[in-house]
């Protein structure tokens, strides 16, 4: 995704000063081969600019055909449960707002991500994929259902939290193997990344967030999702979000990496949610459309 920021703090903790600074230019040089296409950082600057209005954003979306597609068939997808069809852009737009274009944006380009690739052991791109739409679906539906954090920044978080991986497989793929063949014998993914890698996919992950001027929270939740005992901020609505949300995808069989690596969230993580047993029914019975969609998202 595009280098946007001049001065973007690392939230992985360093054992020194020289390994921080390593990590600095190993993350920016990822960041900028993988830059986001031109229209996508269109988007992400009209759909935060306040002053912005449909036209602006309709002049900058029309330029990208897959999106256009992308955008119109989201809209009249059986999930919105529309009584008639949309046909032109200019009403799509304003039927979904500016955050979901701007994730729609963000989708496609990921989904180019996952293009190539040859699988090794038990992971594939496109499982990797679809984990991260669903995670992306089920974040949505855990904030609306317990008020908690945004739908849209939440679906983004959950899109983007392991983004990192694709990144390790395609410009680090030897040192990306060697981690997988370290899970397959039984060890932590996460201690494998960081012992072959010496940072994690959660950290570049966050980095690659922060890097395309998400807010910090949304940098947090995708950097401690994995670890949400380790934060020490205050703002952990859209973390206790994405953690759930990323545990309930794996329990689907929809996983990462090919096996399962998350550990059930700590009672902190269902108390910050407010989650009560009706909730819970309630987010159960959500749960099986939100999968739905993903699938449905997976196939762009």
């Amino acid at each position: 995704m595009s280098v946007l920021s001049p001065a973007v703090t690392l939230v992985v903790p360093s054992r020194s000063v020289k390994h921080q600074e390593a990590l600095e230019r190993l993350f920016t040089r990822v960041c900028e081969l993988s830059a986001l296409p031109g229209v996508a950082q269109r988007v992400l600057s009209v759909a935060g600019d306040e002053h912005a209005d449909v036209e602006d954003l309709l002049h900058v979306v029309e330029q990208d055909p897959t999106l256009v597609i992308r955008i119109l068939g989201s809209v009249n997808s059986a999930y919105r449960g529309l009584r008639q069809q949309v046909g032109d852009l200019r009403t799509a737009i304003a039927l979904l707002g500016f955050r979901e274009v701007r994730n729609l944006a963000i989708t496609v380009y990921v989904a180019r991500l996952t293009d190539s690739g040859e699988p090794y052991r038990n992971y594939s791109r496109t499982g990797l994929w679809r984990h991260l739409v669903a995670v992306g679906e089920v974040a949505r539906v855990i904030s609306k259902v317990c008020r908690r954090a945004e739908p849209e920044e939440a679906f983004l978080a959950g899109l983007l939290h392991d983004i990192g991986t694709l990144l390790i497989d395609q410009y680090m793929r030897p040192n990306w193997r060697r981690v997988l063949d370290m899970t397959d014998e039984g060890i932590e993914a996460i201690e494998a990344e960081r012992h072959v890698l010496t940072f994690s996919r959660s950290d570049l992950s966050s980095y690659i967030a922060a890097k395309s001027l998400l807010p910090r929270r949304t940098c947090d939740a995708i950097a401690y999702h994995r670890e949400p005992s380790q934060f020490r901020g205050k703002d952990r609505e859209l973390l206790n979000v994405i953690c759930l949300a990323n545990y309930l995808t794996e329990l689907r069989g929809l996983t990462a990496i090919g096996v399962p690596e998350a550990v059930p969230p700590g009672d902190d993580v269902y108390y910050g949610l407010g989650l009560r047993t009706e909730q819970m029914s309630e987010l159960l019975q959500e749960l099986e459309p939100a999968l739905a969609a993903a699938e449905a998202l997976a196939g762009i």
